[in-house]
């Protein structure tokens, strides 16, 4: 069954901690917990992990064809695409949700995610949670982090800096207005876009950094 998934800018408040001048960082999920900062305090989303399902991001230049059928040819999944959106405006990426055969723990599902960026054609893949978003009485089941993440400088002229932080990690800025930019993330990226996040706002150069977080409904 095919459903929508709404794409949504999930905009928080962060402040930062003080600056760093050298860029490093190395994170297990699994063993560290899966959090983002918000209001300067970590928010821990672990109890949410959804273990029945996962994110698969793939360009645009790869037909719907050719993506279901690499996905139906991975003995994790069962073939059928619970969400998917091919038409998301000014994104590059087509998304898909896939059921696994059965559930996984978060170890189980990092392997799946490792093997994935292994395959030419994956962009990314992301781990799903529980979450809720309401549009008037139509609400979501779940969220994922996309291969986004927003972020706002505390000094506009700080740019450079941020260039060179984006440099380093292997992102790229997607968007900018204002001092706010969204940062785009893939496989080859020093992490997924929520480790990034947490990365870049642990420099201190800005006000917030925090994914761009994706609600979907599997009703």
């Amino acid at each position: 069954m095919k459903r929508k998934i709404v794409l949504v800018l999930f905009i928080l408040t962060a402040l930062v901690s003080c600056e760093k001048e050298e860029y490093s960082y190395s994170y297990d999920m699994c063993e560290q917990g899966h959090f983002y900062y918000g209001n300067n305090e970590k928010i821990y989303i672990d109890s949410l992990i959804q273990n029945d399902y996962l994110l698969i991001g793939f360009e645009n230049i790869y037909s719907n064809e050719q993506i279901n059928e690499f996905l139906n040819n991975q003995s994790d999944f069962n073939n059928e695409n619970l969400s998917e959106q091919y038409d998301l405006k000014d994104y590059n990426y087509k998304l898909i949700i896939r059921e696994f055969k059965t559930s996984k723990s978060c170890d189980e599902i990092e392997n799946i995610i490792q093997k994935l960026h292994h395959s030419g054609i994956v962009s990314f893949a992301a781990y799903t949670y529980v979450g809720r978003f309401c549009v008037g009485l139509n609400c979501t089941d779940l969220m994922s982090y996309s291969n986004q993440f927003l972020v706002s400088l505390n000094d506009s002229t700080d740019f450079n800096k941020l260039n060179n932080l984006v440099t380093k990690t292997n992102t790229w800025i997607e968007k900018d207005k204002e001092s706010s930019y969204v940062i785009g993330v893939d496989k080859n990226s020093l992490g997924n876009s929520m480790l990034m996040a947490n990365y870049f706002h642990e420099t201190g150069l800005f006000r917030y950094a925090h994914p761009n977080f994706i609600f979907f409904d599997l009703n």
